[in-house]
């Protein structure tokens, strides 16, 4: 008999690392990467608003303007191409492309909307880029991501997918063998005579 530690360390001594491959993306869940992952895009690709609420120009604010001009409204996945001058709002939700003329946007819930009007409720500081995740704020091109031998875990599948790497190099799994032993062992599938169990580690490690 040895020890736990000493059957460990004679496992990982007599173990290499399996051959690369190339899978899919949706099969890698648990594997190794044999290969570095860097950034490809900037992400966010655009400024992009954190809240729902509405777009202005920091500096209307810090003069005292607490009254806008709606002049339109922008949902995720579209873009606007009005230029946003001093007194004027925009409507934005929450990813939605920042327009021009747009450094801060109030949360909805600190703005009243009367028609055509806006007027924002909070007197707290607002500085430029408030409620703004900047282009390249989670990940800049060039960055390195992940590094050879990272076992996947499912946020990194995500990360991977907005990278758009739909395979992936990883290493091939290990084919492990799993032995139970002793005498009062019997198959699952036979009648346990006296003093006899059935095996049921064997399947409970194989799964």
């Amino acid at each position: 008999m040895i020890s736990i530690q000493a059957a460990w360390d004679l496992i990982e001594s007599s173990v290499a690392p399996g051959p690369a491959q190339t899978i899919g993306l949706m099969n890698a869940l648990g594997c190794v990467l044999a290969e570095d992952v860097r950034c490809t895009i900037n992400s966010p690709p655009f400024d992009k608003s954190m809240m729902d609420g509405f777009g202005i120009k920091s500096t209307d604010f810090a003069n005292g303007l607490r009254t806008y001009r709606i002049v339109g409204e922008l949902m995720a996945g579209h873009t606007s191409q009005h230029i946003l001058q001093s007194g004027e709002a925009i409507q934005i939700m929450t990813g939605a492309p920042i327009p021009a003329g747009v450094d801060a946007v109030i949360q909805v819930e600190e703005t009243k909307q009367n028609g055509s009007d806006v007027e924002i409720t909070t007197d707290r500081l607002i500085e430029p880029h408030h409620n703004i995740v900047k282009c390249g704020e989670s990940m800049r091109v060039g960055e390195t991501l992940m590094t050879s031998g990272k076992q996947l875990q499912p946020q990194d599948i995500g990360l991977l997918a907005e990278l758009g790497r739909h395979e992936i190099l990883v290493r091939r799994p290990p084919t492990i063998a799993v032995l139970a032993t002793g005498d009062e062992l019997v198959p699952v599938d036979a009648e346990p005579g006296a003093g006899q169990i059935r095996n049921s580690n064997e399947p409970m490690l194989a799964a």
